[in-house]
């Protein structure tokens, strides 16, 4: 078989099938559907480049070492997904050295509802509306990280709320009510930087 073929499998298609034959084009396919989603993903994390893309590559390394535990009950994108997770929380559980999350390619819309950051003055200027952004990525950067990875989840990777739950292992309830939370911190964050 060769690569263009694979093109026509679903992930979990192809995992299941990675699973009985370890193919390397099989493997290849996954990493080109998948790489640069998960680069993206991980640098709003950590907000370096190089950790992003050696995490992602540790991730793609777990796929391979573990690729006998996936089971087509679930999608595959959300068992991949809890291992990129799971490896970037081990990384820095260990280091405790990441304060900054980039926040940049976060739907600003959606942040926006609910009078989370003032409409801009029609009249306002540029400045003005990169200083509400600073801000927006300031009170970000303050939260506790279970915030942070739910609105990063919801808002970034737009996943829906039964996903986000999935790929935490915790309920659906937990992921709405810590999304308001972190958003209710971020709100009030931004009302006091937004104000100095």
């Amino acid at each position: 078989m060769n690569l263009l073929h694979y093109k026509e499998y679903t992930d979990e298609e192809l995992m299941l099938l990675y699973q009985k034959n370890s193919d390397v084009k099989i493997f290849d396919e996954l990493v080109i559907r998948y790489k640069e989603r998960i680069i993206n993903f991980v640098y709003k994390y950590t907000n370096n480049i190089s950790d992003a893309e050696d995490l992602t590559q540790d991730s793609f390394i777990k796929l391979y070492r573990y690729r006998d535990k996936y089971r087509d009950v679930a999608k595959f994108s959300t068992w991949f997904y809890t291992i990129v997770i799971n490896t970037v929380r081990n990384k820095y559980n260990k280091e405790k050295n990441y304060t900054s999350i980039d926040i940049e390619n976060v739907n600003e819309y959606e942040l926006q509802t609910d009078d989370f950051i003032f409409e801009p003055d029609e009249n306002g200027s540029d400045d003005d509306h990169l200083r509400r952004m600073d801000c927006v990525k300031r009170s970000f950067d303050e939260l506790d990280d279970i915030f942070k990875e739910v609105i990063l989840l919801r808002y970034s990777e737009e996943f829906e709320y039964e996903k986000i739950a999935e790929l935490l292992n915790i309920p659906e309830g937990t992921v709405k009510s810590r999304i308001n939370r972190g958003r209710e911190h971020m709100k009030k964050i931004f009302v006091k930087l937004y104000k100095e």
